[in-house]
C-alpha cells in the first residue's frame, strides 16, 4: 500500500500536502522512514520534514536518539541542525543527554562532520546559565 504522505524518490514532492494532513500518532510507525529523508539536508524533501516534525521533537525521542546514536555523522548533523536547533521546544532531558555526549567525547568523524559543535549549539540555545 502506497502511503501518500512518504516521498517515493528525491523529486516527489507530492508527499508533503499528505504529510502535513497526517497528525503525529497517526504516522508512528512511518516515522523511521520519513526521517531517512533528511539524511542530506540539501535533499528537496528535508526542509517539509524538518517543518513537520520541530514541534513533535520530543514525541520522536526514540527515533532521534537511535540517530544520535547511529555511525553516520552527516544524518546528525542535519538531524542537530535541521530539526533540534529549530525546535521552539526544549529537547527532552533523554535528548539532551545523548547531545551532550556527543559534545564532550566526540569521535574524529563526528569532530570533522562539526557535530560536536552542533550539538553545543542546541544545548546553549536550551539551557541557559545562571547569572
Amino acid at each position: 500500500m502506497s502511503k501518500h504522505y512518504i516521498p517515493k524518490d528525491k523529486e516527489d514532492l507530492d508527499f508533503v500536502s499528505g504529510l502535513q494532513s497526517m497528525k503525529i500518532e497517526d504516522i508512528k510507525d512511518d516515522i523511521p522512514r520519513l526521517l531517512e529523508w533528511i539524511q542530506d539536508g540539501n535533499w528537496p524533501q528535508a526542509p517539509y520534514i524538518y517543518k513537520y516534525f520541530i514541534p513533535h521533537v520530543n514525541d520522536i525521542e526514540e527515533e532521534i536518539i537511535h540517530i544520535l546514536r547511529s555511525n553516520d555523522e552527516m544524518w546528525k548533523y542535519w538531524l542537530i541542525n535541521g530539526l533540534l536547533y529549530r525546535s521552539e521546544f526544549t529537547p527532552s532531558v533523554s535528548i539532551m543527554s545523548e547531545l551532550k555526549k556527543l559534545s564532550i567525547n566526540p569521535s574524529e568523524d563526528e569532530k570533522e562532520a562539526e557535530v560536536d559543535i552542533s550539538a553545543l549549539d542546541v544545548i546553549a540555545k536550551f539551557i541557559k546559565p545562571f547569572k
